[in-house]
């Protein structure tokens, strides 16, 4: 009986550790793979995170919490939202360790694809996370800083 017992218990830990080692899902836009998007999969339907896929898209996503608004695009629209919702505080200097944009509300590390694309105008260093965060700037879904 304990055999038989035995054969069970190995076979049920066979096969459901096929099942529970699904592999991940990989996002792929324009050639440029997503590195790091938590995408959840739930009764079937695939979620994905819509700040992620704008970064990719370089289109602009915006987050109001007062109206519990997200803007995606325009950047009107996006300007205006950022604005209102964190006000851009003044540059702390040229250099530091994360940079951040006054059209945005997210932050970087400097070798970012994103940060590249921040025109110098619009620049904002932060000497560490905690003065980023602290202007109301959140890390980049993508260099993860």
């Amino acid at each position: 009986m304990k055999k038989i017992l035995g054969i069970i218990l190995v076979l049920c830990m066979v096969f459901t550790t096929g099942v529970l080692a699904a592999p991940a899902i990989k996002i792929v836009v324009n050639g440029q793979a997503a590195q790091g998007v938590d995408v959840k999969v739930i009764s079937g339907t695939t979620y994905l995170p819509l700040r992620a896929i704008g970064e990719l898209l370089d289109v602009p996503v915006a987050w109001d919490g007062a109206t519990k608004t997200v803007t995606v695009g325009s950047e009107a629209a996006l300007s205006s939202k950022v604005t209102q919702a964190t006000p851009a505080p003044a540059p702390v200097a040229k250099t530091g360790k994360y940079v951040g944009s006054t059209e945005s509300d997210k932050y970087h590390n400097p070798t970012c694809q994103w940060a590249r694309k921040i025109d110098s105008a619009n620049e904002l260093w932060f000497k560490d996370a905690g003065a980023a965060n602290a202007a109301g700037y959140v890390p980049c879904g993508v260099c993860k800083p």
